[in-house]
């Protein structure tokens, strides 16, 4: 698939849909370790595929300088209409995750839910700045087992989050059932003495 074939599929998906729902639990539940980490001051976050905005909304509502990184143009516009909405400031950044072009940012903290891809994942390192925390939540091959999708393609393997992510400290890493999906999630930080990229 082509990376104009990719959007196209995407706006399509979010043609639709005017709403940017709610952030994922699994980091609303963690925002005690969030405030414990940044506590006041000016930090930066970005949402990766982060579709319509819900969880790069509530980062920007927790006082982070956050970044919506996302393909659908559509995603795009209905984040930015929420946040002009909920008098937010939100960066939208159009980027094709699957391109082998390199973002030239990096950040205090990055998510990424429901968007798997090897290569980015290898890469997450040089997105987040030295000292700062990621979360992972994608599905797992294991999910197959009650789920039709998302097809193999798009799912970690047991116990790879770990090899993908070797360059951060991990701090949280499960791998179960969450009600009916399986999925592996990951916290991690990134050492101090990391290499600054920016």
């Amino acid at each position: 698939m082509t990376d104009e074939e990719r959007k196209a599929k995407w706006d399509r998906h979010y043609f639709a849909d005017r709403d940017p729902g709610s952030a994922y639990e699994f980091l609303t539940e963690a925002k005690c370790l969030i405030e414990e980490k940044f506590g006041i001051g000016y930090f930066s976050a970005a949402d990766f595929a982060g579709g319509s905005g819900g969880t790069a909304l509530w980062l920007s509502q927790q006082g982070f300088d956050t970044s919506l990184i996302e393909l659908s143009t559509k995603a795009i516009q209905i984040a930015e209409a929420k946040a002009r909405e909920s008098n937010l400031f939100l960066k939208t950044v159009s980027h094709d995750l699957e391109s082998s072009e390199l973002l030239a940012s990096s950040w205090d903290l990055v998510v990424c839910s429901n968007f798997f891809d090897r290569r980015l994942f290898r890469m997450f390192h040089l997105y987040v700045k030295p000292g700062g925390l990621i979360f992972i939540r994608v599905p797992t091959t294991i999910n197959l087992e009650r789920n039709v999708r998302p097809g193999k393609k798009f799912l970690a393997d047991p116990g790879e989050l770990l090899v993908l992510c070797k360059d951060f400290e991990i701090i949280s890493h499960e791998e179960k059932w969450f009600e009916d999906r399986h999925e592996a999630r990951f916290i991690g930080c990134l050492p101090e003495s990391s290499t600054k990229r920016n």
